[in-house]
């Protein structure tokens, strides 16, 4: 048996698992010859939850398409369609609005900001059951024009608003993996997060983006002003991290790692396993 397995599979810091639920990922875990799972974060969870023998599990991170469908309009287009200056700075978080998000905290740093600077757009692009209390924030605040909760996107949306933005930033109490880091890594965006869980792995400090502590908003502010006021950094950042999704993280790259899994647990060289594949209907 090859199990895998996601974030809210081994890990929710806000939802304890109860006891029938432990119980049965136990037995899971142990009839499994070997478990894949995305990230060391949740391979050392899986371990000391789980009782997992560490010689079942291998990491194999989650993979990125490279190739979204920029066209080059989408940052001009998705700026008209929500009214953002053309020469703004935007930046985009892609997040549910749920409390273990923290999204408060993002809006909280996002107030900072605007005292400072008026030309700055934040976009939110999610759902969830905080978004009537950030409605509020926002317009307590008076930050209807430059804070932007967007809901629920198309994908051709959500392409273009990674193309429209300068920099991801997102808050977080706990993440798994992210995948979302890895989609604005793709796009050529620097990311700025909360040091919780996998987001540890995918981001290199001073590198492709800055981790800051949980719960601090002026961790968080102070961050973002850093790459606002430095262009230049921001777009090596992006640069930079762009390069790492092509080396570490297209969907070639991370079948390979699982052409290893199937031929070993198949006992059959990998070049059959590719063979299978090419013919499988």
């Amino acid at each position: 048996i090859l199990l895998t397995l996601a974030g809210n599979d081994v890990f929710d810091p806000f939802h304890s698992p109860c006891s029938f639920f432990i119980r049965y990922h136990k037995r899971m875990v142990q009839d499994a010859k070997r478990i894949v799972i995305p990230s060391r974060f949740l391979n050392r969870t899986l371990e000391s939850t789980f009782a997992a023998n560490p010689s079942q599990i291998q990491v194999i991170p989650w993979g990125v398409n490279i190739h979204h469908s920029h066209d080059g309009t989408g940052r001009e287009t998705f700026r008209k369609q929500f009214g953002i200056p053309l020469d703004a700075f935007v930046i985009v978080a892609v997040q549910r609005l749920h409390p273990r998000k923290g999204v408060r905290i993002l809006l909280e740093a996002a107030k900072s900001i605007l005292q400072q600077d008026k030309n700055i757009h934040f976009c939110i692009i999610g759902e969830g059951p905080e978004k009537p209390a950030l409605e509020s924030f926002i317009r307590t605040n008076r930050l209807q024009n430059t804070i932007h909760l967007l809901g629920k996107v198309s994908e051709t949306d959500l392409s273009r608003a990674y193309e429209a933005a300068d920099l991801f930033a997102m808050h977080s109490y706990h993440e798994g993996f992210g995948l979302v880091f890895l989609e604005a890594m793709a796009s050529g965006l620097p990311v700025i997060t909360t040091r919780a869980g996998g987001a540890e792995e995918l981001i290199q400090e001073g590198k492709t983006g800055f981790l800051v502590p949980p719960g601090q908003p002026d961790a968080l502010a102070k961050s973002i002003l850093e790459l606002i006021n430095n262009k230049e950094l921001c777009r090596r950042m992006g640069a930079e991290a762009k390069r790492q999704c092509h080396m570490n993280y297209t969907w070639p790259v991370i079948a390979e790692q699982y052409k290893d899994v199937y031929s070993e647990l198949a006992a059959i060289p990998k070049e059959d396993v590719e063979q299978a594949a090419v013919l499988a209907p």
